[in-house]
C-alpha cells in the first residue's frame, strides 16, 4: 500500500506540471482570442473566432502529447543505465488491457504476477478466464529478455535488436525500445515501453498488426 501510495503520488505530480503546461500555453492563446472577439462583433468574425479557438486547443494539445513522448528522447545505454534500479523477482497483482484492431472494445484481465529473475514473466490470469500463461511466444517472447536486461542492468544483450529512448520526472522513470530496422523484434513489435519506480509499474506493448497490450503491476 505505501509503494501504491508513492507512486500515485509521483504520477500525480508529473501530470499536475504537464496539466500547468497546457494551461499557461492555454490561458496565452485565450486572451489573444478574447481581445480578437472584443474588437470585432459580427457573426462571420464570430465564426472564425470559434474556427480558430478549436485549432487552437488541438495545436495545445497535440504540442504537449509530443512534448510528454517517451520517443522524442534518444538515449544512450550510459546516459539512463544508473537511472533505473535493479529487480529482483518480484510477485504482485496485474491488470491487463488489450486493444485489438478491428475491435472497439478493449479485453480487460487481471490476476497474479510473478517475475522469476534471470528465468522470466508468469502470468496467472484469474478474471475474466482462469489461465496461466508465459512471453515464450515468438511475439512476445523478447519480452522476457528485456525485463532480465533491465533487472539485471545488462542493457547490451538488448541493444543489437532496439534503439533506447529515456526521460525521468522526479523518481519515476520512463524507458522506451523501438526494434532496429530488419531485427527479429521488428517483424512483431512496433514499440515498448517500460515505466517504474523501485520496480517495473507499467509495460505497454505495441504491435505490428495494430494491437496493444497495457499492463499495470501492483505491488502489495
Amino acid at each position: 500500500m505505501k509503494n501504491k501510495i508513492i507512486i500515485l503520488g509521483n504520477y500525480i505530480q508529473y501530470c499536475m506540471k504537464q496539466v500547468r503546461n497546457v494551461t499557461l500555453n492555454l490561458f496565452q492563446g485565450l486572451f489573444c482570442l478574447k481581445m480578437l472577439k472584443q474588437v470585432q462583433h459580427d457573426n462571420f468574425i464570430r465564426f472564425r473566432y470559434n474556427i480558430v479557438y478549436s485549432c487552437l486547443i488541438l495545436i495545445i494539445f497535440l504540442f504537449n502529447a509530443a512534448y510528454a513522448n517517451v520517443f522524442q528522447h534518444k538515449a544512450n545505454i550510459s546516459s539512463f543505465i544508473n537511472e533505473i534500479p535493479k529487480t529482483d523477482s518480484i510477485s504482485c497483482k496485474f491488470k491487463q488491457e488489450k486493444t485489438v484492431k478491428g475491435i472497439n472494445k478493449p479485453l480487460i484481465s487481471g490476476g497474479n504476477f510473478k517475475y522469476i529473475k534471470n528465468k522470466g514473466v508468469y502470468f496467472e490470469t484469474l478474471y475474466p478466464v482462469k489461465s496461466i500463461s508465459t512471453y515464450t511466444n515468438e511475439e512476445y517472447g523478447q519480452i522476457n529478455s528485456i525485463i532480465n536486461a533491465i533487472s539485471n542492468k545488462k542493457y547490451k544483450n538488448i541493444e543489437s535488436e532496439f534503439d533506447f529512448y529515456f526521460e525521468r520526472e522526479n523518481s519515476l522513470w520512463h524507458l522506451g525500445l523501438k526494434p532496429k530496422n530488419n531485427t527479429k523484434s521488428s517483424k512483431f513489435i512496433s514499440t515498448i515501453e517500460i515505466e517504474g519506480n523501485k520496480n517495473i509499474d507499467k509495460i505497454t506493448i505495441s504491435t505490428t498488426k495494430g494491437n496493444k497490450i497495457t499492463q499495470w503491476f501492483f505491488q502489495e
